[in-house]
């Protein structure tokens, strides 16, 4: 499958502050590549903690400016929900609301921990995976030119807490 297939490319949300974390957004990163569909992490500016004062002053609001441009730019949404990180939770919102203009945008949560969502996730998402259990048919079908049936993944999405 090439590149041309893709209609659209993921922007990956998601905690990369500890090692589980950054493993995991690794392995989302490598498979999306093994998959060739284009993607964007936001953890290729590196992490803001790990930065000086001055570096870290310098960077915020360009950081802050690429992400906001890189989720409106990507029309599919893959967020990692374990550890509540409230990164993500913002970014979430922020596809939430441009995804109410645009149906052909998609919104993906994931959980390598097995969490469920919540009632206000429950109702903004397009599918729930639980670690990467379907990921491979759902991100095709999400990048893909054809109808996205995300009904199929939201029996994988859990209880609602």
């Amino acid at each position: 499958m090439s590149m041309g297939d893709f209609q659209h490319s993921v922007y990956i949300a998601g905690p990369f502050f500890n090692e589980k974390q950054l493993k995991l957004i690794q392995t989302i990163e490598e498979t999306l590549e093994w998959m060739e569909i284009p993607f964007f992490s936001p953890r290729s500016f590196g992490a803001l903690g790990e930065m000086g004062t001055e570096e870290r002053a310098e960077a915020i609001k360009s950081v802050y400016a690429e992400n906001i441009a890189q989720i409106a730019e990507n029309k599919v949404m893959l967020a990692v929900i374990d550890d509540n990180d409230v990164g993500t939770i913002w970014e979430m919102g922020y596809a939430s609301k441009l995804n109410r203009m645009d149906d052909r945008r998609r919104l993906i949560t994931m959980s390598d921990q097995g969490y469920g969502m919540n009632i206000m996730l429950r109702e903004c998402v397009d599918a729930h995976l639980h670690g990467f259990k379907n990921f491979n048919s759902c991100m095709t079908m999400a990048t893909r030119r054809e109808n996205f049936d995300g009904d199929k993944f939201m029996a994988d999405r859990g209880e609602a807490w």
